[in-house]
């Protein structure tokens, strides 16, 4: 098995595996933050294998470097929100809903509580021309929205591509400096 095959199935076990044991310990927050680093840097770690194999191949042309490069990044980069999608769809999705209802439960104590309603309408004066209780229900379907499956896949799967895409495209631009040296 390659450098990149053993890196597309470590990556995700090693992620699962953090956020297994992050799983009731930690805080949401701090379980993404370490989740995102995660997969960055196993992101970058397969960036620079694919694009180490592309210079051999291709030592002189940044287009050619760039297309081996982000071919393989991008598969990689597709790898993870399928491990999302298991994971807060699947394995976790108690964890989600939980998120889900505490996120709805905040901004109805927000809007809902007179105290915190003053603060939010004076940055936003619009507000007291509404009806509270719309707004609550406005956010809410927007928190649904967000929590979703389409949504959260789909944008965690445009960051991720993007993310491979621009890192893949920095090695396939630097490469040469580093190795002609």
């Amino acid at each position: 098995m390659g450098r990149l095959r053993l890196l597309f199935v470590i990556g995700p076990i090693a992620w699962f595996t953090l956020k297994y044991l992050a799983l009731g310990s930690w805080t949401w927050e701090a379980s993404t933050k370490w989740g995102i680093l995660l997969n960055l840097g196993f992101l970058t770690v397969v960036a620079a294998v694919a694009t180490h194999q592309a210079y051999v191949d291709h030592a002189q042309d940044f287009l050619s470097r760039w297309k081996g490069a982000s071919r393989k990044t991008l598969q990689y980069a597709l790898i993870l929100p399928v491990s999302l999608g298991a994971w807060y769809y699947g394995i976790a999705a108690d964890a989600l809903q939980s998120r889900m209802r505490m996120q709805k439960d905040q901004v109805a104590i927000q809007i809902l509580d007179d105290v915190h309603f003053e603060k939010i309408t004076d940055e936003n004066p619009q507000l007291l021309l509404e009806n509270r209780q719309e707004i609550v229900d406005r956010q809410h379907a927007n928190i649904e929205v967000f929590f979703s499956p389409i949504f959260y896949i789909g944008m965690a799967t445009m960051a991720w591509s993007f993310a491979g895409l621009m890192v893949s495209a920095i090695f396939a631009l630097i490469w040469p400096k580093i190795w002609a040296s």
